[in-house]
This record gives C-alpha cells, structure tokens and sequence, in this order.
C-alpha cells in the first residue's frame, strides 16, 4: 500500500512538474493535424452480388491537416476559426464473377473545410474542444471493371461533390505552452448510401463519413 502510494504521489509530482506554470489561453495561430481510421457510409452489399458473397470494407485511414487563428476570451476559454484539408478514408468492394463483373470498386472521399472553434482550458494543461462549420466533400469511385447499377454501365470512375455540415469534437493535453496532443470523433453529414443506385449515380451527393483520429496541434 505504501509503495503504490509513493507511485501516486511521484507520478502527481511529474505532472506538476511538467507545468510549474499554469497552462493559459492565448491569442494566435496554430497548426493542427491528425491520423486515425475514417468509416464511409456506402453500402452493405457488393454491387453485383449482393446475395452470392464477396467481400468490403467501410473504411481505412483517414486525417486531417489545417490550421487557424485562436482568440482568448479570457485565460481558459477561447473561440477560433480553422481551416482544414480532410482525406476521410477509403471503401473497397471485392466483387465476385456474377454476371462478368469482378474486380474491385473503391470509394474515397477528400475535401476542405471552414470551421468555427471553441475550446475549454484547464491550468494543469487538460483541455476539450468543438469545431463546426461546412466542407466542401469530393467522393470517387473507381471501377477496376464495368459495373452495372440500376441498368447504367458505369466504367472508369466516377465522381460526385457536395458542401456538408461537418462536427468535431476532442479532449487533449498541452505539454507545453505551444504542444497540445489530442484524440478528435468527427461526423461529415451526406447520403446514407444504403443503396448502390444512390451512393454511385447521384450528381450532387456525397455519402457520410466519421472518423476516430489523435493528433498534435503547435501554438505559435
């Protein structure tokens, strides 16, 4: 008993060690990037055989890269706007031979995005934050073979952009004045994608996306 509290009171130690001074918000810009797993909405089923097997995935790695510009509004609380690149992971459609359409058919999804921040410090360095705002999603998909849907041959690829709303939300810890590392949930809104024929021959819409991600961010 003794001994685990002497390694309570020294790791508490080492903690406060890290931030003899407290941790206080701060006018300036700031870079950010992260790296995690992305889920594509798209659908349950192969294209072509829906009932006779084959195999997918919904997603892969995804992350972001941006930056923005941070106001105090007093010494633990701050409002932001940021700017982000997103690459929100990668679905893959493994087809069996029905009807000669084998092959592989991949989605993926990237864009850019405009964001409202708002962040809660505490002194020890612990800290939450929310961004919202739009973004502007670029959705492929490639066909390693021609794939039929909805009686339309589609070949090659094809693309389908939209503006969606997009959320994140995050806990971290500054280990310095300037390094904060994080772990972020992010929800891009679109499509539903439960159906081959409105994920990949709609115009205008994007299926939806999510992502776990860690990341650092550095303060200037």
């Amino acid at each position: 008993m003794k001994k685990t509290l002497a390694v309570l009171t020294l790791s508490s130690l080492s903690i406060a060690a890290l931030h003899a001074d407290p941790i206080l918000a701060n006018n300036g810009f700031y870079l950010t990037g992260d790296l995690g797993y992305g889920y594509l909405f798209t659908p349950n089923s192969n294209q072509n055989s829906p009932t006779t097997g084959g195999s997918y995935s919904h997603g892969g790695i995804a992350g972001n890269f941006g930056g923005g510009y941070r106001w105090a509004i007093d010494s633990f609380t701050t409002l932001g706007l940021e700017l982000d690149y997103l690459y929100n992971g990668k679905a893959t459609y493994n087809n069996d031979p029905v009807n000669g359409n084998d092959g592989t058919d991949t989605f993926t999804q990237q864009g850019a995005a405009i964001l409202a921040t708002f962040g809660s410090l505490w002194s020890n360095g612990f800290n939450i934050f929310a961004k919202a705002g739009m973004a502007d999603i670029f959705q492929k998909q490639s066909y390693s073979s021609p794939a039929v849907v909805a009686g339309t041959v589609l070949e090659g690829s094809n693309t389908n952009s939209s503006f969606e709303f997009i959320a994140d939300l995050g806990a971290g810890y500054m280990i310095t004045q300037s390094i904060n590392l994080f772990i972020q949930g992010q929800y891009i809104a679109g499509n539903s994608g439960g159906s081959w024929t409105s994920t990949a021959l709609s115009d205008n819409n994007v299926v939806q996306s999510a992502q776990v991600t860690g990341g650092l961010s550095y303060y200037f």
